[in-house]
């Protein structure tokens, strides 16, 4: 996790020097920066997410269950939750990967 957030902040201040001239206007870096933080935030989770450094990478499942968990909130929200679950339960055996793992402070 402070991997995560160092990763982050050097890129903020990179992108910040970089974006930051005396002919830009603030509006205009502002939003480049933002777009540029936030999809950089959203590529660096996702390769964490897909990698073998995460705690659940063991674990078989659908690769959008590796990346988000909107698709569950989405298929519960359809009613379709038990039919889903026992199908990947058939297809990947009794451990599936069906969400995040959130934080777990100790």
């Amino acid at each position: 996790m402070l991997a995560f957030t160092c990763v982050l902040a050097l890129v903020y201040y990179l992108l910040r020097e970089q974006y930051t001239t005396p002919d830009s206007t603030p509006f205009a870096s502002t939003a480049l920066l933002g777009l540029s933080y936030t999809l950089t935030t959203l590529l660096v989770t996702l390769v964490y997410r897909l990698s073998p450094w995460h705690p659940l990478a063991s674990y078989p499942g659908p690769l959008i269950a590796k990346v988000t968990t909107l698709w569950l909130t989405y298929i519960s929200a359809t009613g379709r939750r038990s039919a889903v679950l026992d199908d990947l339960h058939e297809r990947y055996g009794p451990f599936v990967r069906i969400g995040e793992m959130g934080y777990i402070p100790s």
